[in-house]
This record gives structure tokens, C-alpha cells and sequence, in this order.
């Protein structure tokens, strides 16, 4: 049995749809889903990453924010 289970899509762009869901959840436990804010990998315009995506990238930030 799993709990405490965590939801984040991946967007390629703000107005895009997600091409990815990552999900974690901890083994054992009881707990319920909650849908952690989007990643956007690149801005509305322009080629370079999302800040929040670079500083995931380069080891600044947490997928999930812990």
C-alpha cells in the first residue's frame, strides 16, 4: 500500500499540455494525493529554460520542493 502520494506535471511551455506526470509516494504509509504546481521547462517565448527547470537542472531546487 502506498501514501502520501505527490502529482507534478511537465510542461514544455506554459500553453502547452503536459508531456509528463511524475508521481511519488511513500511505501506503507496512509495519506492523500496532493497535486503539487506544474514544472514549465521553457519560457512562453525564447528557447532558454524555465528559472525554476535551470535551478532544478543544476541541483538548486527539488522536483518537489523538499
Amino acid at each position: 500500500r502506498f501514501g502520501d502520494a505527490e502529482m507534478l506535471a511537465v510542461h514544455p511551455r506554459p500553453d502547452a499540455a503536459a508531456i509528463r506526470i511524475v508521481v511519488r509516494a511513500a511505501l506503507g504509509t496512509r495519506g492523500k494525493l496532493a497535486i503539487r504546481p506544474p514544472l514549465m521547462l521553457h519560457a512562453q517565448s525564447g528557447n532558454g529554460p524555465d528559472e525554476r527547470s535551470e535551478m532544478i537542472t543544476n541541483g538548486l531546487a527539488s522536483l518537489f520542493g523538499d
